[in-house]
C-alpha cells in the first residue's frame, strides 16, 4: 500500500487505524509512506502506529513536493509487494477491501487496474467515484456501479490496484503530469498494453474529497485548472493515433475556449 502524504497528519489520523483492521494477512502487507516535505508531524505519527502494529513498512521522506505521480513511483520502485495498492491519505478503508480487489486479480486473468467503490468519508453512503469512462474527446465521466465488477475504461487514483508487473512493463507514473489525469494516461497505458481496468463494487473506501490537495477552495480550484487542462491535451497526444488525435485537439479547444470565455465575461448586475 503506496501512500502519499504532504502535511496530512488529521488524515492519517484516520487512515492508518482503517488500514490496520483489513482483514488480510499482516504478514503479506507493506505499508510505504511517501512524505512529500511535510512540517506537521505526519511521518513521526505513521512510525509510531505502525511500529505498535507490527506490520512492515517503508517511509521515504523528500525535502519538497514532488508532486503526486513521483512520490507514487518512488514507493512503487521500492514496494516488494505482487500488487500495488496507491491510496490517498485522506482514506478510510473498509475491512474487506484488499481481499476484494485481490479477487478480481484472481478471477480476471487480463485485469491490470482495480479500482475501489469510493464513498463519501461524511455520511458513508454518498457515491465518491464510480464507474469511470473517457469520451472520444478525454472528457471524463462516473457512473453509478454495478453490483457485479465491471470493465471499465479508468481507475480513479486515490483508491485502486495495479499489479506491479503490469506497472513496471508500462513504466509507471508519467511524471510530467505532477498530479492531475495521471491516474487517466496510467489506465490507458495500461490498456493499450493489453489488459483491462476493473471497477470492484464489493472494495468499500470513504474519500474526504479535496482533503489531500489542501489550500484554499480559489487556489484549488486555479491550480488543478491550469493542471487538469493541460494534462488532457498531454494525454490525448501521448495515447492518441493521429487519425483520432486532430479531429480531438479541434474539439477540445473550441470546448476549452468556449469555457474560458465564459468564466471571463462580466456578468450583468
Amino acid at each position: 500500500v503506496v501512500i502519499v502524504n504532504l502535511n496530512g497528519k488529521r488524515w492519517l489520523e484516520k487512515c492508518i487505524p482503517s488500514l490496520l483492521e483489513s482483514d488480510y494477512p499482516k504478514d503479506k502487507m507493506e505499508i510505504i509512506l511517501v512524505d512529500n516535505g511535510s512540517i506537521d508531524d505526519s511521518i513521526e505519527f505513521t512510525k509510531k502506529e505502525l511500529e505498535k502494529a507490527k506490520i512492515k513498512f517503508k517511509v521515504i521522506q523528500n525535502a519538497k513536493n514532488r508532486g503526486w505521480s513521483p512520490a507514487n513511483n518512488q514507493g512503487a520502485k521500492i514496494a516488494e509487494g505482487d500488487i500495488l495498492l496507491f491510496l490517498s491519505n485522506d482514506m478510510e478503508v473498509d475491512k474487506n477491501w484488499i481481499k476484494e480487489v485481490v479477487t478480481i486479480f484472481d478471477l480476471q486473468p487480463k485485469a491490470g487496474v482495480v479500482q475501489c467503490n469510493s464513498l463519501s468519508m461524511w455520511d458513508k453512503k454518498t457515491l465518491d467515484s464510480g464507474m469511470n469512462y473517457l469520451d472520444r474527446y478525454g472528457f471524463a465521466y462516473s457512473y453509478t456501479p454495478q453490483e457485479e465488477p465491471w470493465n471499465v475504461f479508468f481507475a480513479e487514483g486515490m483508491a485502486f490496484a495495479i499489479k506491479k508487473n503490469v506497472f513496471e512493463e508500462i513504466g509507471g507514473f508519467d511524471e510530467y503530469y505532477f498530479m492531475e489525469y495521471d491516474d487517466i494516461d496510467l489506465c490507458w497505458r495500461t490498456r493499450l498494453a493489453g489488459y483491462e481496468v476493473y471497477f470492484a463494487p464489493k472494495s468499500i473506501v470513504y474519500h474526504a474529497r479535496g482533503g489531500t490537495v489542501g489550500g484554499t477552495y480559489f487556489e484549488r480550484k486555479i491550480r488543478n485548472i491550469i493542471q487538469y487542462v493541460r494534462n488532457h491535451y498531454v494525454t490525448l497526444i501521448k495515447n492518441y493515433e493521429l487519425k483520432n488525435l486532430i479531429p480531438a485537439l479541434f474539439v477540445v479547444t473550441g470546448l476549452q475556449a468556449v469555457s474560458y470565455t465564459h468564466l471571463t465575461l462580466p456578468t450583468k448586475a
